[in-house]
């Protein structure tokens, strides 16, 4: 089974291997700050080979998920608690499906057997550091591709797209977002390179776009495309519930970066 990098939201993940007290969360504590300082947004999965402890017995939050709520939230003005309790069957895929979409990377400690990419954990910090940059940034440049014609609604994915797949716009949403949102919705692990209409002349602007992507870079402008990352589908998303009647720009075309608050 090959390796995968991604998660079905277009997430690069990667897993730190090990053997039990190898060093896998000092190596992530030390790692954690050293991308985020680069701007990046940075998830962490954790499997534990154990019950987890993650509530304090007596609270209203325990108290509520005790009583048979199968999903508890709590927020406060900096943060998000959830817990949830899981099917019999539920397995890594799930917990992959369940990351934040809007991540630069999800890097996954435990779940060994699981076909996932990996690097292993090793006490040279910098090395380490190395090795996921080169990697994220071949993984970032490797994500698949679609273009998007607003002029028709008409999208194609491939090393040579042909635009012939007609999308409907999404229902109650203005375009060009309702375009836009069911492309995500269609293919969420691809970016987009939003084209106005066909032209010919385009093609060599769409590979520089393509060669541009950066990890932490989640839209590009080549005037007239733009190339949007799927980390930016929850952005967009919201961007149409908050749209009502009127029309919207698309404000993630000009160059937008993770380091910049999500739904800002």
């Amino acid at each position: 089974m090959d390796e995968l990098r991604w998660t079905t939201h277009g997430v690069p993940v990667l897993g730190i291997a090990g053997e039990s007290r190898s060093g896998k969360t000092t190596l992530l504590e030390a790692l954690i700050p050293r991308f985020t300082s680069r701007g990046l947004r940075i998830g962490v999965l954790k499997h534990a080979g154990h019950p987890l402890t993650i509530d304090q017995p007596g609270k209203d939050t325990d108290r509520l998920f005790r009583a048979g709520a199968v999903s508890v939230q709590a927020q406060d003005p900096v943060q998000r608690f959830s817990r949830q309790s899981l099917a019999a069957d539920d397995d890594w895929r799930d917990a992959l499906a369940a990351a934040p979409a809007d991540l630069d990377l999800l890097l996954v400690e435990g779940y060994k057997h699981a076909p996932i990419a990996k690097i292993p954990v090793d006490s040279d910090v910098d090395r380490v550091e190395a090795d996921i940059a080169d990697w994220l940034v071949q993984t970032w440049s490797d994500r698949p591709t679609g273009v998007l014609l607003l002029e028709g609604g008409y999208a194609g994915v491939g090393d040579d797209p042909k635009v012939t797949t007609k999308l409907p716009p999404v229902p109650g949403i203005p375009e060009p977002l309702s375009l836009l949102l069911a492309a995500f919705r269609w293919l969420p692990d691809h970016a987009w390179v939003i084209a106005p209409t066909v032209d010919p002349g385009a093609v060599e602007a769409v590979r520089k776009l393509i060669l541009a992507r950066r990890p932490g870079a989640w839209s590009l402008t080549e005037p007239p495309l733009t190339l949007v990352e799927p980390q930016l589908q929850a952005r967009a998303e919201k961007e149409g519930h908050h749209t009502n009647s009127r029309r919207p720009e698309l404000v993630w075309c000009p160059p937008f970066s993770s380091g910049d608050k999500p739904g800002g």
